[in-house]
């Protein structure tokens, strides 16, 4: 990683308009700080709302300051057949020591994008090879400066993540707006894997192989839009995978790991969601957000992820969850300088999957978050942010292993968290 980030540098160093072994290279990126309290998360950006114990010390009120969200990358054009681009991007959401103060002295670098794209058939068909965001599936995010390595709304409607894929995306003018027609292969990534259980996985910094790259078969996306004159974009998409459990043999949970008896699980497990998309623009009002229903989107950062069933040390089922969820922003811009975003998301798992579960405490039933922000754009490439936000986090608290008993603890069991983040960013 340290030799990719020399390349990077030195590319950034490099002229943006200079010709390069016959390619173009224009970096870009931003410096950015944020100074953030939280009343009960720990960590540099929150999504959930921890529960607060006056014996957990672990769990208390903070503020920090830190700079680990500073983005670097660069855009490679080469003018040849197919019109390549290309582009790399790296932050410093990375690996940090384990000295006392080895997050904020100690971050490393992150592979973000890794792609590059080839035109055909006139500029109508765009192909893309590479680590990209997933476009092909709930492609939007919220707009923050104090979410931005994880973005807003994880855990709370929003799904997304950056993986590596084949996609096509075929664009074509039809009446007054544009059809587009999107289709990608995957990496089967199950999230199902935690190497920093493993001390001997974790010094290798191998890529590590779960039971979405197990299953054989690469995850398929899919996505049809409609964008109306410029301004209103209309998609839905879908997302499906498979996942082989009876090639794994232990997971890691609650700080320990737990073997899978294997006379009892031999599973293969699918992973599907279906999404819509709209987003507005104008010039001084907008719109966007997103919902969805599907099941086991781990790999999408929701809690709407796997269950494990678990007796003694040993994993005997694994739990197949439904459930919901969205999210909605609005933006205002009275000024030049001055815009406004606000928002809300939530995601839930379906009771009736809560209702099948035995013996899995403290799982995440209904996440909800809302925000608001204001951006001054006063100095030019500058941005100051000022941005509050609530996660109010239920938990299922079980006592007994009937239906009636868990929605009445999924009802009443909640912890919230309030975050003010002042956000300071210098774009490039």
């Amino acid at each position: 990683m340290k030799r990719v980030l020399i390349v990077c540098v030195i590319a950034l160093a490099f002229s943006a308009t200079q010709a390069w072994a016959g390619a173009k290279v224009k970096p870009y990126g931003f410096v950015l700080a944020n100074y953030q309290f939280n009343s009960s998360w720990n960590g540099d950006i929150p999504v959930l709302a921890s529960e607060y114990d006056t014996e957990n010390t672990d769990v208390t009120p903070n503020h920090l300051l830190t700079a680990r969200q500073t983005r670097l990358g660069m855009k490679i054009a080469v003018d040849s057949r197919f019109d390549p681009r290309g582009k790399i991007e790296l932050d410093f959401w990375g690996l940090t020591g384990s000295a006392a103060a080895g997050g904020v002295l100690q971050s490393a670098p992150r592979l973000r994008l890794a792609c590059m794209t080839f035109t055909f058939m006139e500029g109508c068909l765009h192909l893309t090879v590479g680590q990209d965001w997933v476009k092909a599936f709930a492609p939007l995010s919220p707009t923050s400066i104090a979410h931005v390595s994880i973005p807003e709304f994880s855990s709370s409607g929003n799904l997304w993540n950056r993986l590596p894929q084949i996609r096509a995306d075929y664009s074509q003018e039809a009446g007054p707006g544009k059809l587009m027609v999107q289709v990608a292969a995957v990496r089967p990534f199950g999230a199902d894997v935690n190497p920093h259980g493993n001390l001997e996985q974790e010094a290798s910094q191998g890529d590590y192989l779960g039971a979405g790259e197990l299953s054989l078969l690469p995850f398929a996306q899919a996505r049809v839009s409609y964008e109306y004159d410029g301004m209103v974009t209309v998609g839905v998409s879908g997302h499906g995978g498979q996942m082989d459990f009876s090639k794994r043999h232990s997971v890691w949970m609650n700080n320990q790991w737990y073997d899978f008896n294997e006379d009892e699980l031999d599973e293969k497990i699918n992973t599907w969601a279906v999404a819509g998309d709209v987003k507005v623009k104008h010039e001084m009002f907008g719109f966007m957000g997103e919902a969805f229903y599907g099941r086991n989107l781990g790999m999408y950062f929701s809690k709407i992820g796997l269950g494990y069933q678990v007796t003694g040390l040993e994993v005997v089922g694994i739990q197949r969850p439904t459930g919901f969820g969205g999210w909605g922003q609005v933006t205002v811009k009275p000024t030049e300088i001055i815009k406004i975003n606000a928002g809300a998301g939530l995601e839930q798992l379906s009771k009736e999957d809560v209702g099948e579960w035995d013996g899995w405490m403290g799982a995440v039933g209904q996440n909800m978050t809302i925000f608001g922000n204001v951006m001054c754009m006063a100095v030019d490439n500058c941005v100051f942010s000022v941005e509050y936000g609530m996660i109010q986090t239920k938990r299922i608290v079980q006592e007994t292993t009937t239906k009636a008993a868990f929605e009445a603890d999924f009802e009443s069991d909640a912890a919230i968290n309030h975050s003010v983040n002042l956000g300071f960013q210098l774009k490039f």
